[in-house]
This record gives structure tokens, C-alpha cells and sequence, in this order.
């Protein structure tokens, strides 16, 4: 691959040797692809982290509220992006071009980009249409990289996107394996030419080296050539350096898993920048901090730091960063199951997202969005923000978080029962999961692919998934999934009649619940304990378990959650006679499992109802809600389900002829379902 194709690194020196200056300049940068916008973003904000950040989009903008931000922002990068709309405004170029010099009063790099399907000529447009701007200008960039085969790498039931990142992988060296594997090697080559003393030009060396091999995933190579950074930045005190090293390797530590280890990076990097009182460097590895506590489910610590890093980031005036702490708090808010105050933190997000013109960030933002849409039961409001999600994904060619979607978009399926769309996703995911080597990702999907078996009653399958997504979970030490998996594990064992075994995986996950404050996994822990104990006949421990778990339910809004804890309230009540309380439970249930979309849920009340109907002696009304629930179970395919209502339908069946019996489920289902 030449030069000419992927020229980033060459292409971007004298840009980055001209900033070293604060002062007013205008550059323009032409890019064959989003990535390299992405790039130029992230490497600012690492060689320049004390410097605000303000962006607006050519296409959405007017010239009053471009000059307003420009004044606003007052100093650091102004990006313009689709620069190219702007040369198509008279009102805004004509005005730009007349207070050319009120605008070179302020030390902003004014940084416009253009996309490479403009017309060749955009250079002679800019000149033509701003001559008096164009003659601040101080460089004008082309930059290419290879478009095709893009890698992209990174970063339980569903999956929160923790950092609100472009990608992990750069374009550094190239876009492909084959590309960057060439440029690693040229430059293991230039470092054997360089002598001792070149000093600076060696930093950049191992710099780039350590940094092609962490998007390679050889993570111990990486550690390698970043202490070698490391004790040249030593020996001539270049502190600000050591301190983004010391983030860097924490950063490979996290990815390895290893967060105790990354910790100890971190915290070395917080006192270094203390003792410069380097602000941007203390909020990243605040950040960096918090990150840490927070995959390993101590949330209040985590909180603490990123509340810590909203006020330094406020403080300097960086928008962009500020951006990724909301993304981080609702975060955490949403393991909390407090979902509203989550919504708020990202709603915050995605505004700064817009407002910078942040594409991939907001891909990730509509993401976790759509999870809380998820958790609160609103599906379509979910699935409308996932798709906006993939929409984006795949023009900025974010793989990773794509995996993230994948898996997302599936577990909405999932839950309206369409288990074989579900399955498509969720084999989507995984197959970018282990592309980009996204082991706890992986962990997620594989949960996730066995919660379809266990839906469609293959439970020995379902085991097989749950018991590789255990592995990989205990692996990466992600104590909130393992609640979640623990859960799942006691389900199977519970189906298969093994009670003490369920319950013994169920107090599991009650303890970690208890321990890194998860409402809605306690919940739904709660839950599945009262099941065991109904299984095992002790109806009263069971139903104070039901209660625990509704009472918490209504307490984070877990609509989809109460759904069952209902219907399973409803349950015991029937089995100690008191129908007319079970069937307001079941009513209960129902009524948010048809507004919600659960059509398997819908199934089990439906059937419950007919039941009690029939114990309690009202055999129309009784067999119209087995006729219903039969018909929804053998249109979804719901194997499980039909084999377990089988005694109570297959009579019926016999009776009515099958095409009777599913023209009466038809037309109950148009009544009672659809009916509004």
C-alpha cells in the first residue's frame, strides 16, 4: 500500500508541529473516509488535552449562530464539518470572509473538513468565495486511507457501551491487518536506524509502534514499547508525556481485563498531573478511574470519580469531553435500574453529540438510549433507536459497538417472542464479537443465544451457552453479569426440577445484587427465588419473595418486570383459593404484557386466567382463554409452552377440529389483543 492511499501519518506532522502555538489559523482538510476525521479528533485531544473543543455541522448551520459559537468558544478547535455546504451559503461565507479579522483576534484553530466527493476544485471555490480568510490559511491537508476491509476493535443480558469512543482501533498504519502488520514492520526497521540521541523522533517511533500494536491486540508488545516511552520521558522530564503513558498502559490493562494492574497505572498518572496541575490530564484519568470501578461493579466509586471529572471538564470549557462523562453517569445510573435519571445523562449526550457533530458518538449514544427504552418496556421506542444506532455504525464504520447493537436489536426481538429473528442478531453479534476479540461482549451474546434455547424449551443447549458465557464472564471478573448469569443458570435447574441447586445459584446472584447495588437484577432475583420456593410447595415464603421483588419493581419503574412478578403473585393466590385476588394479579400482568408487546408472556397469563376460570367452575370463560393462549403458542412456535398447556388443549382441540380451533383463536385474539 503507498504513501499515497494511507498518508495519514506523514500528512498530519507539520500539522501537529504548527499547533504547538496557540494562536488563530485556518486549515482545511480534505478525507477520503469518516475515520480520519475520528483520528484528527482523538490525536488532538491526546497532544493537546488542555485545549476546549466546538464544533458545528455545515449542513445545519446558519451564520448568526456559527459566529456566536466561534465567540463563545473563545480559544482551542472549531471544527467545521461537510465544509462544503458552507461554500453554498452566501450569508454565512460572505460574512466569515468580512470579519476575518475579528475572527484571527481569537487563538482558535478554525479546522474545516471536506469530503473527498466534492469537486476537485473546492480549493479554488474556498479561494474565489473567502479570499480574504484564505489568506490566513495555514495548511491544507489531503487525507486517504484504504476504504475497504475497515477493522474496527475495542472497546448480561443486554450491554451498555461504557466509553462513548469513536473506535478503539485508529487508522494508524492503515485500515486493514495487512496494512498496519507493513507499517509495523517499516517502522520496527526505522527504530534499528535511529541513533540515541535523536531523541524526540525515537518517542515518536515507539509512540506509533506501541500504538499499531494495541489495535492488533498484541497487548503485552504494546506494554513493551510504552515503557520504553516511559523511561525516556524519565530521564529528560517530560511529565505531561509520562502522565498520558501511564494512561495508556492502564488503558491496555483494562482491556486485558487486568484492573487492578490498570488501576495502579491510572492512579500514577492522577499524581503526576496534580503535580503539574495539568486539568485535562487530571479529568481523563479521573475518567480513566471511574471507568475501573465501574466494571467492577463498584458504582457509588465510580460516581464519585466521574462526577469529579464533570466539574474539571466544565470547568476548562471541553465540550467533547463532557460529552463522554454523561455517557459514562447514565451509565451508571442504568445498572443502578435508576432509569429516568440515566435517560437524563444520556439525553445531555446526545445533545453535545449533535451539537459537535459527533457521528459516532452519538451512534453509541442512540444505543444506550435505546437500552433504557429497553428496560422500561417501551420496544419500539428501543428498537426505533437501535436501528438510528446501526444507521450510524455503519457509516462510521464502528464494528465494535455495532456488536453492541447486534445484540441489543436481538434481545428486543427476544422479548416480542420472535425468537428466530432474535437468534440472527444475536449470531451477528457474535460474529463481530469474536472478529474484534470483545471477550465480555462475547460472554453477553453467548448468554443471550442460550436464553433463545431456553425459551424454546432446549434447555440442555441453553446450559451449554450459559455455562460458555459463565466462563468468559468469571475470565474478564464482570461481577454485575455474573448476577445475571447465576440467574439464568438457577432457571435451568429450576425447569429441570433440581430446586436446591436453583436456589443455591439464585442467593448467588442475590449476594452480588446486594453487593454493587443492582435493583433491577435483586428484583429480578427475588423473583425467580419465589418461583423455587412455589415449585417446592412453600407458597407463603414464595409469595413474600413475589412481594420483595414487585415492591422493588415499582420502585425503578421496572415495567417488564413486573409483568411476571405479577403473574406469578396471581399464582399463588389460585393455589390457596382465593381466585378473585389471583385474577386481579393476573389482569395485572396482562395489561402491561399487551402494552409492552410480550406476546410469551401473554401466553402464560392468558392460560393462567382460562385455568383458574375452569377451577372455579366457569368453563366458557375458561376455555376461551386456553383457545387464546394455544393459538398465540403454535403461531410463535413456542415448543415449551405448548408441550407444558398440552393436557388442557389438546381435549379442546379434539372437540373443536383443528381449523375451528384456531378460527376461534383468531377471533379472540383480534378481540381481546388487538382490541384497544
Amino acid at each position: 500500500m503507498s504513501d499515497k492511499i494511507n498518508n495519514y501519518i506523514e500528512e498530519t506532522k507539520p500539522l501537529f508541529r504548527l499547533l504547538r502555538t496557540e494562536a488563530f489559523r485556518f486549515i482545511i482538510i480534505r478525507y477520503n473516509h469518516y475515520s480520519l476525521i475520528n483520528q484528527l479528533k482523538e490525536d488532538l485531544l491526546r497532544l493537546f488535552p488542555d485545549r476546549s473543543r466546538f464544533a458545528v455541522d455545515g449542513r445545519d448551520t446558519n451564520y448568526r449562530s456559527l459566529v456566536d459559537n466561534y465567540y463563545k468558544a473563545a480559544r482551542g478547535f472549531f471544527y467545521i464539518e461537510n465544509f462544503e455546504e458552507i461554500l453554498t451559503k452566501p450569508e454565512i461565507y460572505t460574512g466569515l470572509n468580512q470579519r476575518r479579522d475579528k475572527l484571527a483576534q481569537y487563538p482558535i484553530a478554525l479546522i474545516v473538513f471536506v469530503s473527498s466527493s466534492t469537486d476537485e476544485l473546492y480549493a479554488r471555490q474556498i479561494m474565489e468565495k473567502m479570499p480574504d480568510l484564505w489568506s490566513f490559511r495555514s495548511i491544507l491537508l489531503d487525507l486517504k486511507v484504504e476504504i475497504s476491509q475497515l477493522v474496527q476493535a475495542g472497546n448480561l443480558m443486554q450491554d451498555f457501551v461504557n466509553e462513548q469512543t469513536t473506535t478503539t482501533t485508529t487508522t494508524l498504519g492503515g485500515s486493514t491487518v495487512e496494512e498496519k502488520e507493513q507499517e509495523l514492520n517499516r517502522l520496527l526497521r526505522r527504530v534499528t536506524e535511529v541513533q540515541d540521541s535523536e531523541i524526540s523522533l525515537l518517542m515518536s517511533l515507539f509512540q506509533q509502534i506501541a500504538k499499531i500494536l494495541e489495535d492488533l491486540w498484541r497487548h503485552d508488545e504494546a506494554i513493551e514499547y510504552y515503557l520504553k516511552l516511559e523511561k525516556i520521558e524519565i530521564e529528560i522530564d517530560d511529565n505531561t508525556g509520562l502522565g498520558y503513558t501511564y494512561n495508556n498502559v492502564g488503558l491496555i490493562y483494562r482491556k486485558k481485563g487486568e484492573w487492578d494492574i490498570a488501576l495502579k497505572y491510572y492512579l500514577k498518572a492522577e499524581v503526576i498531573f496534580k503535580e503539574i496541575d495539568d486539568l485535562g490530564g487530571i479529568g481523563t484519568t479521573y475518567n480513566n478511574i471511574g471507568q475501573i470501578y465501574d466494571k467492577k461493579g463498584e458504582w457509588d466509586k465510580a460516581l464519585k470519580y466521574y462526577l469529579e471529572t464533570d466539574k474539571i471538564f466544565m470547568n476548562i470549557g471541553d465540550i467533547a469531553s463532557l460529552g463522554i462523562i454523561y455517557n459514562n453517569i447514565g451509565g451508571i445510573y442504568f445498572q443502578k435500574g435508576e432509569w429516568d435519571k440515566a435517560l437524563e445523562y444520556h439525553f445531555k449526550d446526545q445533545k453535545i453529540a449533535i451539537e459537535l457533530g459527533n457521528k459516532a458518538g452519538l451512534g453509541s449514544t442512540y444505543n444506550n438510549i435505546g437500552l433504557i427504552y429497553d428496560n422500561k418496556g417501551e420496544w419500539d421506542s428501543a428498537l426505533e433507536y437501535y436501528l438510528k444506532s446501526e444507521t450510524i455504525l455503519k457509516e462510521v464504520g464502528d464494528t465494535f459497538t455495532l456488536g453492541t447493537t447486534y445484540n441489543n436489536i436481538g434481545g428486543i426481538y427476544s422479548q416480542k417472542g420472535e425468537w428466530d429473528r432474535a437468534m440472527e442478531y444475536y449470531l451477528k453479534s457474535e460474529t463481530i464479537r469474536k472478529d474484534v476479540c470483545d471477550k465480555a461482549g462475547l460472554g453477553s451474546t453467548y448468554n443471550n443465544i442460550g436464553t433463545i434455547y431456553y425459551k424454546k424449551g432446549e434447555f440442555d443447549r441453553a446450559m451449554e451457552y450459559y455455562l460458555k458465557s459463565d466462563a468468559i464472564i468469571k475470565e474478564v471478573g464482570n461481577k454485575p453479569d455474573l448476577g445475571i448469569m447465576y440467574n439464568n443458570i438457577g432457571a435451568i435447574y429450576s425447569i429441570k426440577g433440581e430446586w436446591g441447586k436453583a436456589l443455591e445459584y439464585y442467593l448467588k446472584s442475590e449476594t452480588i445484587c446486594n453487593e454493587v447495588g443492582d435493583k433491577a437484577g435483586l428484583g429480578r432475583t427475588y423473583n425467580n427465588i419465589g418461583a423455587t420456593y412455589d415449585k417446592s410447595g412453600e407458597w407463603d415464603r414464595a409469595l413474600r419473595y413475589y412481594l420483595k421483588s414487585e415492591s422493588i419493581r415499582k420502585e425503578i419503574g421496572d415495567k417488564v418486570g413486573l409483568a411476571p412478578t405479577y403473574n406469578n403473585i396471581g399464582i399463588i393466590y389460585r393455589r390457596k383459593g382465593a381466585w378473585e385476588r389471583a385474577k386481579e394479579y393476573f389482569i395485572k400482568s396482562a395489561i402491561i404484557r399487551k402494552e409492552v408487546g410480550d406476546i410469551v408472556g401473554l401466553v402464560t397469563t392468558y392460560f393462567n386466567i382460562g385455568t383458574g376460570f375452569l377451577d372455579n367452575g366457569d368453563r366458557k370463560q375458561g376455555n376461551a382463554y386456553i383457545i387464546l393462549a394455544g393459538f398465540i403458542a403454535r403461531n410463535q412456535g413456542m415448543k415449551n409452552e405448548l408441550s407444558e398447556m398440552a393436557w388442557a388443549i389438546d381435549p379442546l382441540i379434539k372437540e373443536l377440529g383443528d381449523e375451528k380451533f384456531m378460527a376461534e383463536g383468531k377471533r379472540l385474539y383480534d378481540k381481546i389483543v388487538l382490541e384497544q
